[in-house]
């Protein structure tokens, strides 16, 4: 996860916690409606996951104001051995513990398993096994929690919220999460045959792209804005209809730079309707160490500024959600992300920090 360096310096710290569909080789057309960006979303606000959380957790999160919750729905977990069976047993959690308070979720589908290649971030395209065990997994996925899902069926005292939107991987303009190098070709192999599988299960289902940053080129990374800009030169606008973004930086004005250049990148391709989720963004609360650490209070302050700029160009920039990574301190600061163990909105022992009160405060109005 080397991460020192990025342009300016961008992180994420997802992959720490971190039947079959007929569609040959996942390339036939796929015609995508998309929605406008409605006026009120309770769901505009919300945060990302690290581990699955508690009763009480997801309580506090709602009375909050948490309207989305972003989790990874690991395929190694889900499928530790090739052919399964599937095991289902932490994402039910997830599903089922949001769904309790009324939040909507997020899955990101991601990780390819062991038994598959050498590499988690190897993208499952590089061969027809790989593609068809990856539909397989996504088009379950969609079949158990998706519209008239089997979950829900089998779930029938819960209220029923199932997944609309899913996003297909993670920072695929980086080396550090998609291998063997960052590719809009291959990315858009990996997109159809993902919004196949899902449409298939649910024709209602909406994708969302994998959040991207502004990568440092330097060592093998692809602007977020660039790789965009491909992605829509090579004909990949139907397999999509969200844009996800991670605009970490440790300036604010260079957030949202990365978000205006994703803007002007999807209006200049002709898909100004399609909105745009902050689906990852953070800042650690501890002090030294990272330019992304800035104290309790600059955390707080970073997250007030972020917010209120989405609010303020929601309908220019399209921003429909920002969502916050992670809801909780992790306490682990791997070496290239020494800011990733304190960029929670709450302490590990549960204690909430100012940047929470923050939080509350904006998704209150």
């Amino acid at each position: 996860m080397r991460r020192v360096g990025v342009l300016p310096v961008a992180l994420l710290a997802v992959a720490s916690v971190i039947a079959a569909i007929v569609i040959a080789n996942g390339s036939a057309s796929v015609v995508s409606s998309r929605p406008a960006p409605v006026a009120s979303d309770p769901g505009r606000f919300g945060v990302g996951l690290s581990k699955v959380p508690s009763g009480h957790d997801y309580e506090r999160m709602a009375r909050g104001g948490v309207g989305t919750v972003r989790f990874v729905l690991d395929w190694r977990r889900v499928e530790p051995q090739a052919g399964g069976p599937f095991r289902w047993r932490q994402t039910d959690r997830y599903i089922a513990g949001a769904a309790r308070r009324g939040v909507s979720t997020l899955p990101l589908l991601f990780a390819t398993p062991p038994w598959l290649a050498h590499s988690f971030i190897r993208a499952p395209v590089f061969s027809a096994k790989a593609r068809a065990d990856w539909r397989r997994f996504v088009g379950a996925a969609a079949a158990r929690y998706g519209r008239d899902g089997a979950f829900w069926r089998r779930h029938p005292s819960l209220p029923y919220d199932p997944v609309r939107y899913w996003q297909v991987w993670n920072e695929q303009n980086s080396p550090d999460f998609y291998g063997p190098d960052p590719s809009p070709s291959s990315y858009l192999s990996l997109l159809k045959i993902s919004s196949a599988a899902l449409r298939t299960a649910d024709s209602r289902a909406r994708i969302v792209l994998g959040g991207m940053f502004e990568g440092n080129v330097s060592y093998g990374a692809i602007l977020s804005w660039r790789f965009l800009a491909r992605l829509y030169q090579l004909g990949g606008d139907p397999y999509f209809d969200v844009v996800g973004a991670h605009p970490y930086s440790p300036h604010l004005s260079s957030s949202e730079f990365q978000v205006r250049r994703l803007r002007a990148a999807i209006v200049h391709h002709h898909d100004a309707r399609t909105p745009i989720w902050i689906d990852e963004i953070g800042w650690g609360s501890a002090r030294g160490g990272s330019p992304l650490n800035d104290g309790p209070a600059g955390q707080a302050t970073k997250l007030h500024r972020l917010f209120r700029f989405a609010q303020r160009t929601r309908r220019a920039l399209r921003i429909q959600r920002v969502l916050w990574y992670p809801w909780r301190d992790s306490g682990h600061t791997p070496e290239a992300c020494t800011f990733c163990g304190s960029t929670g909105l709450i302490r590990r022992d549960g204690e909430a920090k100012p940047a929470w009160r923050a939080f509350r405060r904006i998704a209150a109005n």
